[in-house]
């Protein structure tokens, strides 16, 4: 028996909600990667002495995270932004067509 509109509905949203959360596990890992490579690699540095190489290698890593987390931030802020902009321009259209 073929699936009714509301069981394909169902899978369809399954999907969907499958998709954002390994979009979310992926930008998740991108700066905990980046954050454990600074952690590691300070490590290194200062285990025996000081080690400048590791160091500004480890430096580098926070660097990347730090760039990664501030323009992530910027599209989230734009994001908000524009629906904050759609939401305004919904309620208007809404107010004027009474």
């Amino acid at each position: 028996m073929p699936p009714s509109g509301l069981e394909s509905m169902l899978g369809m949203m399954g999907v969907f909600y499958a998709v954002i959360f390994l979009a979310c596990a992926v930008l998740y890992f991108v700066p905990s990667l980046f954050l454990y490579q600074h952690g590691t690699r300070m490590r290194l540095a200062f285990r025996s002495g000081f080690d400048a190489p590791a160091f500004h290698s480890g430096v580098q890593a926070l660097r990347k995270l730090f760039t990664f987390m501030g323009i992530l931030t910027l599209i989230m802020l734009v994001l908000y932004g524009l629906f904050f902009i759609v939401g305004v321009l919904g309620v208007l259209a809404a107010t004027m067509g009474h």
